[in-house]
């Protein structure tokens, strides 16, 4: 049983509520729309989906943020759990005295018994490499 509190004797003022001040946030602009796709494979027998975003935020001082993204994902529809998603996210800083590149890829790809997972990540800056590292494992099913 939970406690109860007893009811207060005097009622609470109410609360003093101010205007909501504006969101200051800068406009975000798609470089092109964003697209998804869904593609059938009658002759292989495959579902694939195909994302795709492309955008940018111009910042205050001038830098451009742009991100851009795509993922594809695959499943076969007579054994599903052989199945995959490859993706590539892409996030830039480009300012006046330098330009900073992220770009991840993600994989996992699925057969009966396991899970493989291969994640990849690359940081630039004006070009040249700055940080990079490389991720990959499997992992049993376990039943999913």
């Amino acid at each position: 049983m939970l406690p109860a509190v007893p009811p207060r004797p005097d009622p609470l003022p109410a609360p003093e509520l101010r205007p909501a001040r504006p969101l200051d946030e800068p406009p975000g602009f798609a470089f092109e729309p964003p697209s998804w796709r869904v593609t059938r494979d009658l002759t292989r027998g495959t579902v694939e989906v195909a994302l795709r975003t492309n955008a940018g935020t111009r910042l205050s001082d001038g830098s451009l943020y742009h991100s851009q993204s795509e993922a594809t994902t695959s499943v076969d529809e007579a054994e599903p759990a052989n199945a995959s998603i490859v993706g590539v996210s892409t996030l830039s800083l480009e300012g006046p005295a330098r330009t900073t590149v992220s770009r991840a890829r993600g994989e996992i790809r699925s057969d009966a018994g396991q899970f493989h997972v291969t994640v990849q990540l690359e940081v630039t800056i004006d070009g040249a490499p700055y940080h990079s590292r490389r991720w990959s494992r499997s992992y049993r099913r376990n039943h999913l």
